[in-house]
């Protein structure tokens, strides 16, 4: 029950630290719709030695209620491959292809004039197909090791980012966050 109260006091701070900004941003008329294309520029397998054969790409559509507050949905995917030695000694070329879907919160600052900071959590679904190819024939021998060529599953992450405006509706963006890419660079418009 205490769980409860504690969300319910942080979800009312939260609307009243924001009223201020609905009844301003009632005033402006800024497009509320954002477009985001991005490229990971590390991928999040990065730590498993692998070749990025596809970069992390992402689109990414968002609402802006507020100037201060937005919720998008992510879509975004990547291939890569490695290789994988098991304890026999026989190694595998490993390809995976990933894909995640995600919905996004988050709260930007404008500090700046033309530059913006945002953070915010992401709750998404990914899929990991993975596909296996030999790389040495001994003998027809059978691995030992038995590896699920699939892994689904719900994830939840957070992000921090960055974005300079170029134009009147034109972004450039670069994010750090956990999912598709680690570091992310890419451009938004707004419409």
């Amino acid at each position: 029950m205490r769980y409860y109260q504690l969300i319910l006091a942080s979800c009312l701070f939260a609307l009243a630290a924001l009223s201020p900004q609905v009844v301003e941003a009632q005033r402006q008329t800024l497009p509320k719709w954002e477009a985001r294309l991005g490229l990971g520029l590390l991928p999040t397998f990065v730590k498993d030695n692998v070749k990025s054969i596809k970069p992390p790409l992402s689109l990414e559509l968002r609402y802006r209620p507020i100037e201060n507050l937005s919720f998008g949905l992510l879509h975004g995917q990547s291939i890569s491959r490695g290789l994988i030695e098991q304890h026999t000694g026989k190694e595998q070329l490993a390809t995976n292809r990933f894909q995640m879907t995600a919905l996004r919160i988050a709260a930007h600052s404008n500090p700046w004039e033309k530059w913006e900071v945002y953070g915010g959590l992401v709750l998404g679904y990914s899929r990991s197909d993975i596909e296996y190819t030999e790389t040495e024939q001994r003998n027809n021998e059978e691995s030992f090791i038995s590896v699920p060529p699939t892994r689904n599953g719900f994830t939840y992450t957070a992000f921090i980012g960055t974005g300079m405006k170029v134009g009147k509706r034109l972004s450039a963006f670069g994010e750090l966050g956990f999912g598709l890419s680690i570091a992310t660079a890419g451009v938004s418009y707004r419409f």
